[in-house]
């Protein structure tokens, strides 16, 4: 795959299936995030993109999260 592009893949540890729904989910939170993880979101529904910044703050003030740039890691 890498050698047909020149992006790299990246996975995911928890996918939040934002993608289902235009709804946004229940919780405050995506389950299953704990150090290290990286979060699967989408941008394709305006609920999903508007309820970012609270989950960024429940996982922030949880400690379950530090917000970084992917590109690091992928280099």
């Amino acid at each position: 795959m890498k050698a047909a592009t020149t992006l790299s893949p990246v996975l995911w540890d928890v996918d939040t299936e934002d993608w289902k729904s235009p709804t946004p989910p229940g919780s405050p939170g995506p389950s299953g995030a704990k150090r290290n993880a990286v979060v699967l979101m989408h941008d394709i529904h305006p609920t999903s993109v508007a309820a970012v910044p609270q989950v960024l703050r429940t996982l922030t003030a949880e400690g379950s999260a530090r917000m970084v740039s992917i590109a690091p890691a992928v280099s």
